[in-house]
């Protein structure tokens, strides 16, 4: 058989091999001219942001699109991307400001003292996120900020159960992962690329290590009660040049997200939610700061006044030897202590 003929002989076979049902052609050979033409026709981006979202209780990075005729698709990154994006942010921290000025893997507060009560302008915060709450796994808070017992709460405790995950609350690089025996316990601290950072308490077992990059919902450690802890929950604090403010102030922890009223709508009609930080979020601490004096009780030692007003009775007893110029500390009943 030649090859002329060959060929009229088996292309009906694969004519016929394509068949169109309901609408639509199967196998894989053939395509209908109109469908080729559809398929040539893109639709055109006017956005494209990497955000994330929450499903099935686990948090997925991706790419959402938008289109000009209104549209939209979410494009879910795969481990190699997520990996990709946290090798962009490593770059960034190696390189940004924030991250190599009063850098300490050692110590808890390594900035210079700033009086921000005294706080001349407001300081736009970018939060990161697209209002979701990551760090604590319970929405009951059983501690606010503010004074308490005699002394300054510098963070909230959430209620939870030993073992529950703790994860970052934004983009950031671990800056402290260790043991703190003034009252923390387990400590992980994150620098975060809006300047801020949170402080994350009393945990069971730490995960992350200091210079670890972390992404928002990563999770970071273990809830526990080590330190100075009555019952298993989670210390959460957030700083400012080592300074505290209320974490209520700006998230929702009911509702696990930033407060709506800090969401900005840009002209490109991209979300952002923007916090503005002001001398208001550390009034507290001139008030803190007032001098507060104290009459010493039949009994009562240094020791005791120190866990009173501090929280800690070898510290507390040496920060008031040191603010009344006491050699000894020894005291007696009727003695006026300055204690603050």
């Amino acid at each position: 058989m030649n090859v002329k003929k060959f060929i009229f002989f088996i292309f009906p076979f694969i004519t016929f091999s394509q068949t169109y049902k309901n609408g639509e052609w199967t196998g894989s050979e053939h395509t209908p001219q109109t469908q080729q033409q559809e398929l040539k026709i893109e639709k055109k981006e006017i956005l494209r942001k990497s955000v994330s979202k929450i499903k099935d209780g686990q948090k997925w990075f991706g790419e959402l699109i938008l289109f000009e005729d209104s549209t939209a698709k979410w494009v879910s990154w795969t481990p190699q991307e997520i990996e990709t994006s946290r090798e962009i942010l490593k770059i960034k921290s190696d390189t940004m400001k924030i991250f190599n000025e009063y850098w300490s893997t050692t110590k808890l507060f390594p900035y210079k003292k700033q009086n921000l009560q005294n706080l001349k302008d407001t300081i736009l915060i970018d939060l990161e996120v697209s209002g979701s709450f990551y760090c604590s796994p319970s929405n009951k808070v059983n501690s606010p900020f503010g004074w308490r017992y005699r002394r300054q709460h510098h963070g909230v405790d959430t209620h939870g159960k030993e073992g529950d995950t703790l994860r970052a609350a934004f983009d950031g690089k671990v800056r402290f992962s260790g043991y703190n025996d003034g009252g923390y316990g387990h400590l992980i601290i994150i620098r975060h690329f809006n300047g801020l950072e949170t402080y994350y308490a009393h945990q069971s077992k730490r995960i992350s290590q200091a210079g670890d990059i972390v992404k928002a919902g990563d999770v970071i450690g273990l809830m526990g009660e080590t330190g100075r802890a009555d019952g298993p929950h989670l210390h959460f604090e957030m700083r400012y040049y080592d300074q505290a403010f209320n974490p209520e102030n700006l998230i929702d922890i009911k509702n696990q997200k930033i407060k709506d009223k800090f969401k900005v709508i840009g002209k490109n009609g991209e979300e952002s939610y923007i916090y503005p930080l002001s001398k208001k979020d550390f009034s507290y601490i001139k008030k803190n700061n007032s001098k507060k004096y104290h009459t010493v009780k039949k009994g009562e030692t240094l020791g005791y006044l120190g866990q009173k007003y501090y929280g800690e009775a070898y510290n507390g007893a040496q920060k008031i030897m040191k603010l009344n110029k006491l050699k000894s500390d020894i005291i007696h009943p009727g003695q006026k202590l300055r204690v603050k």
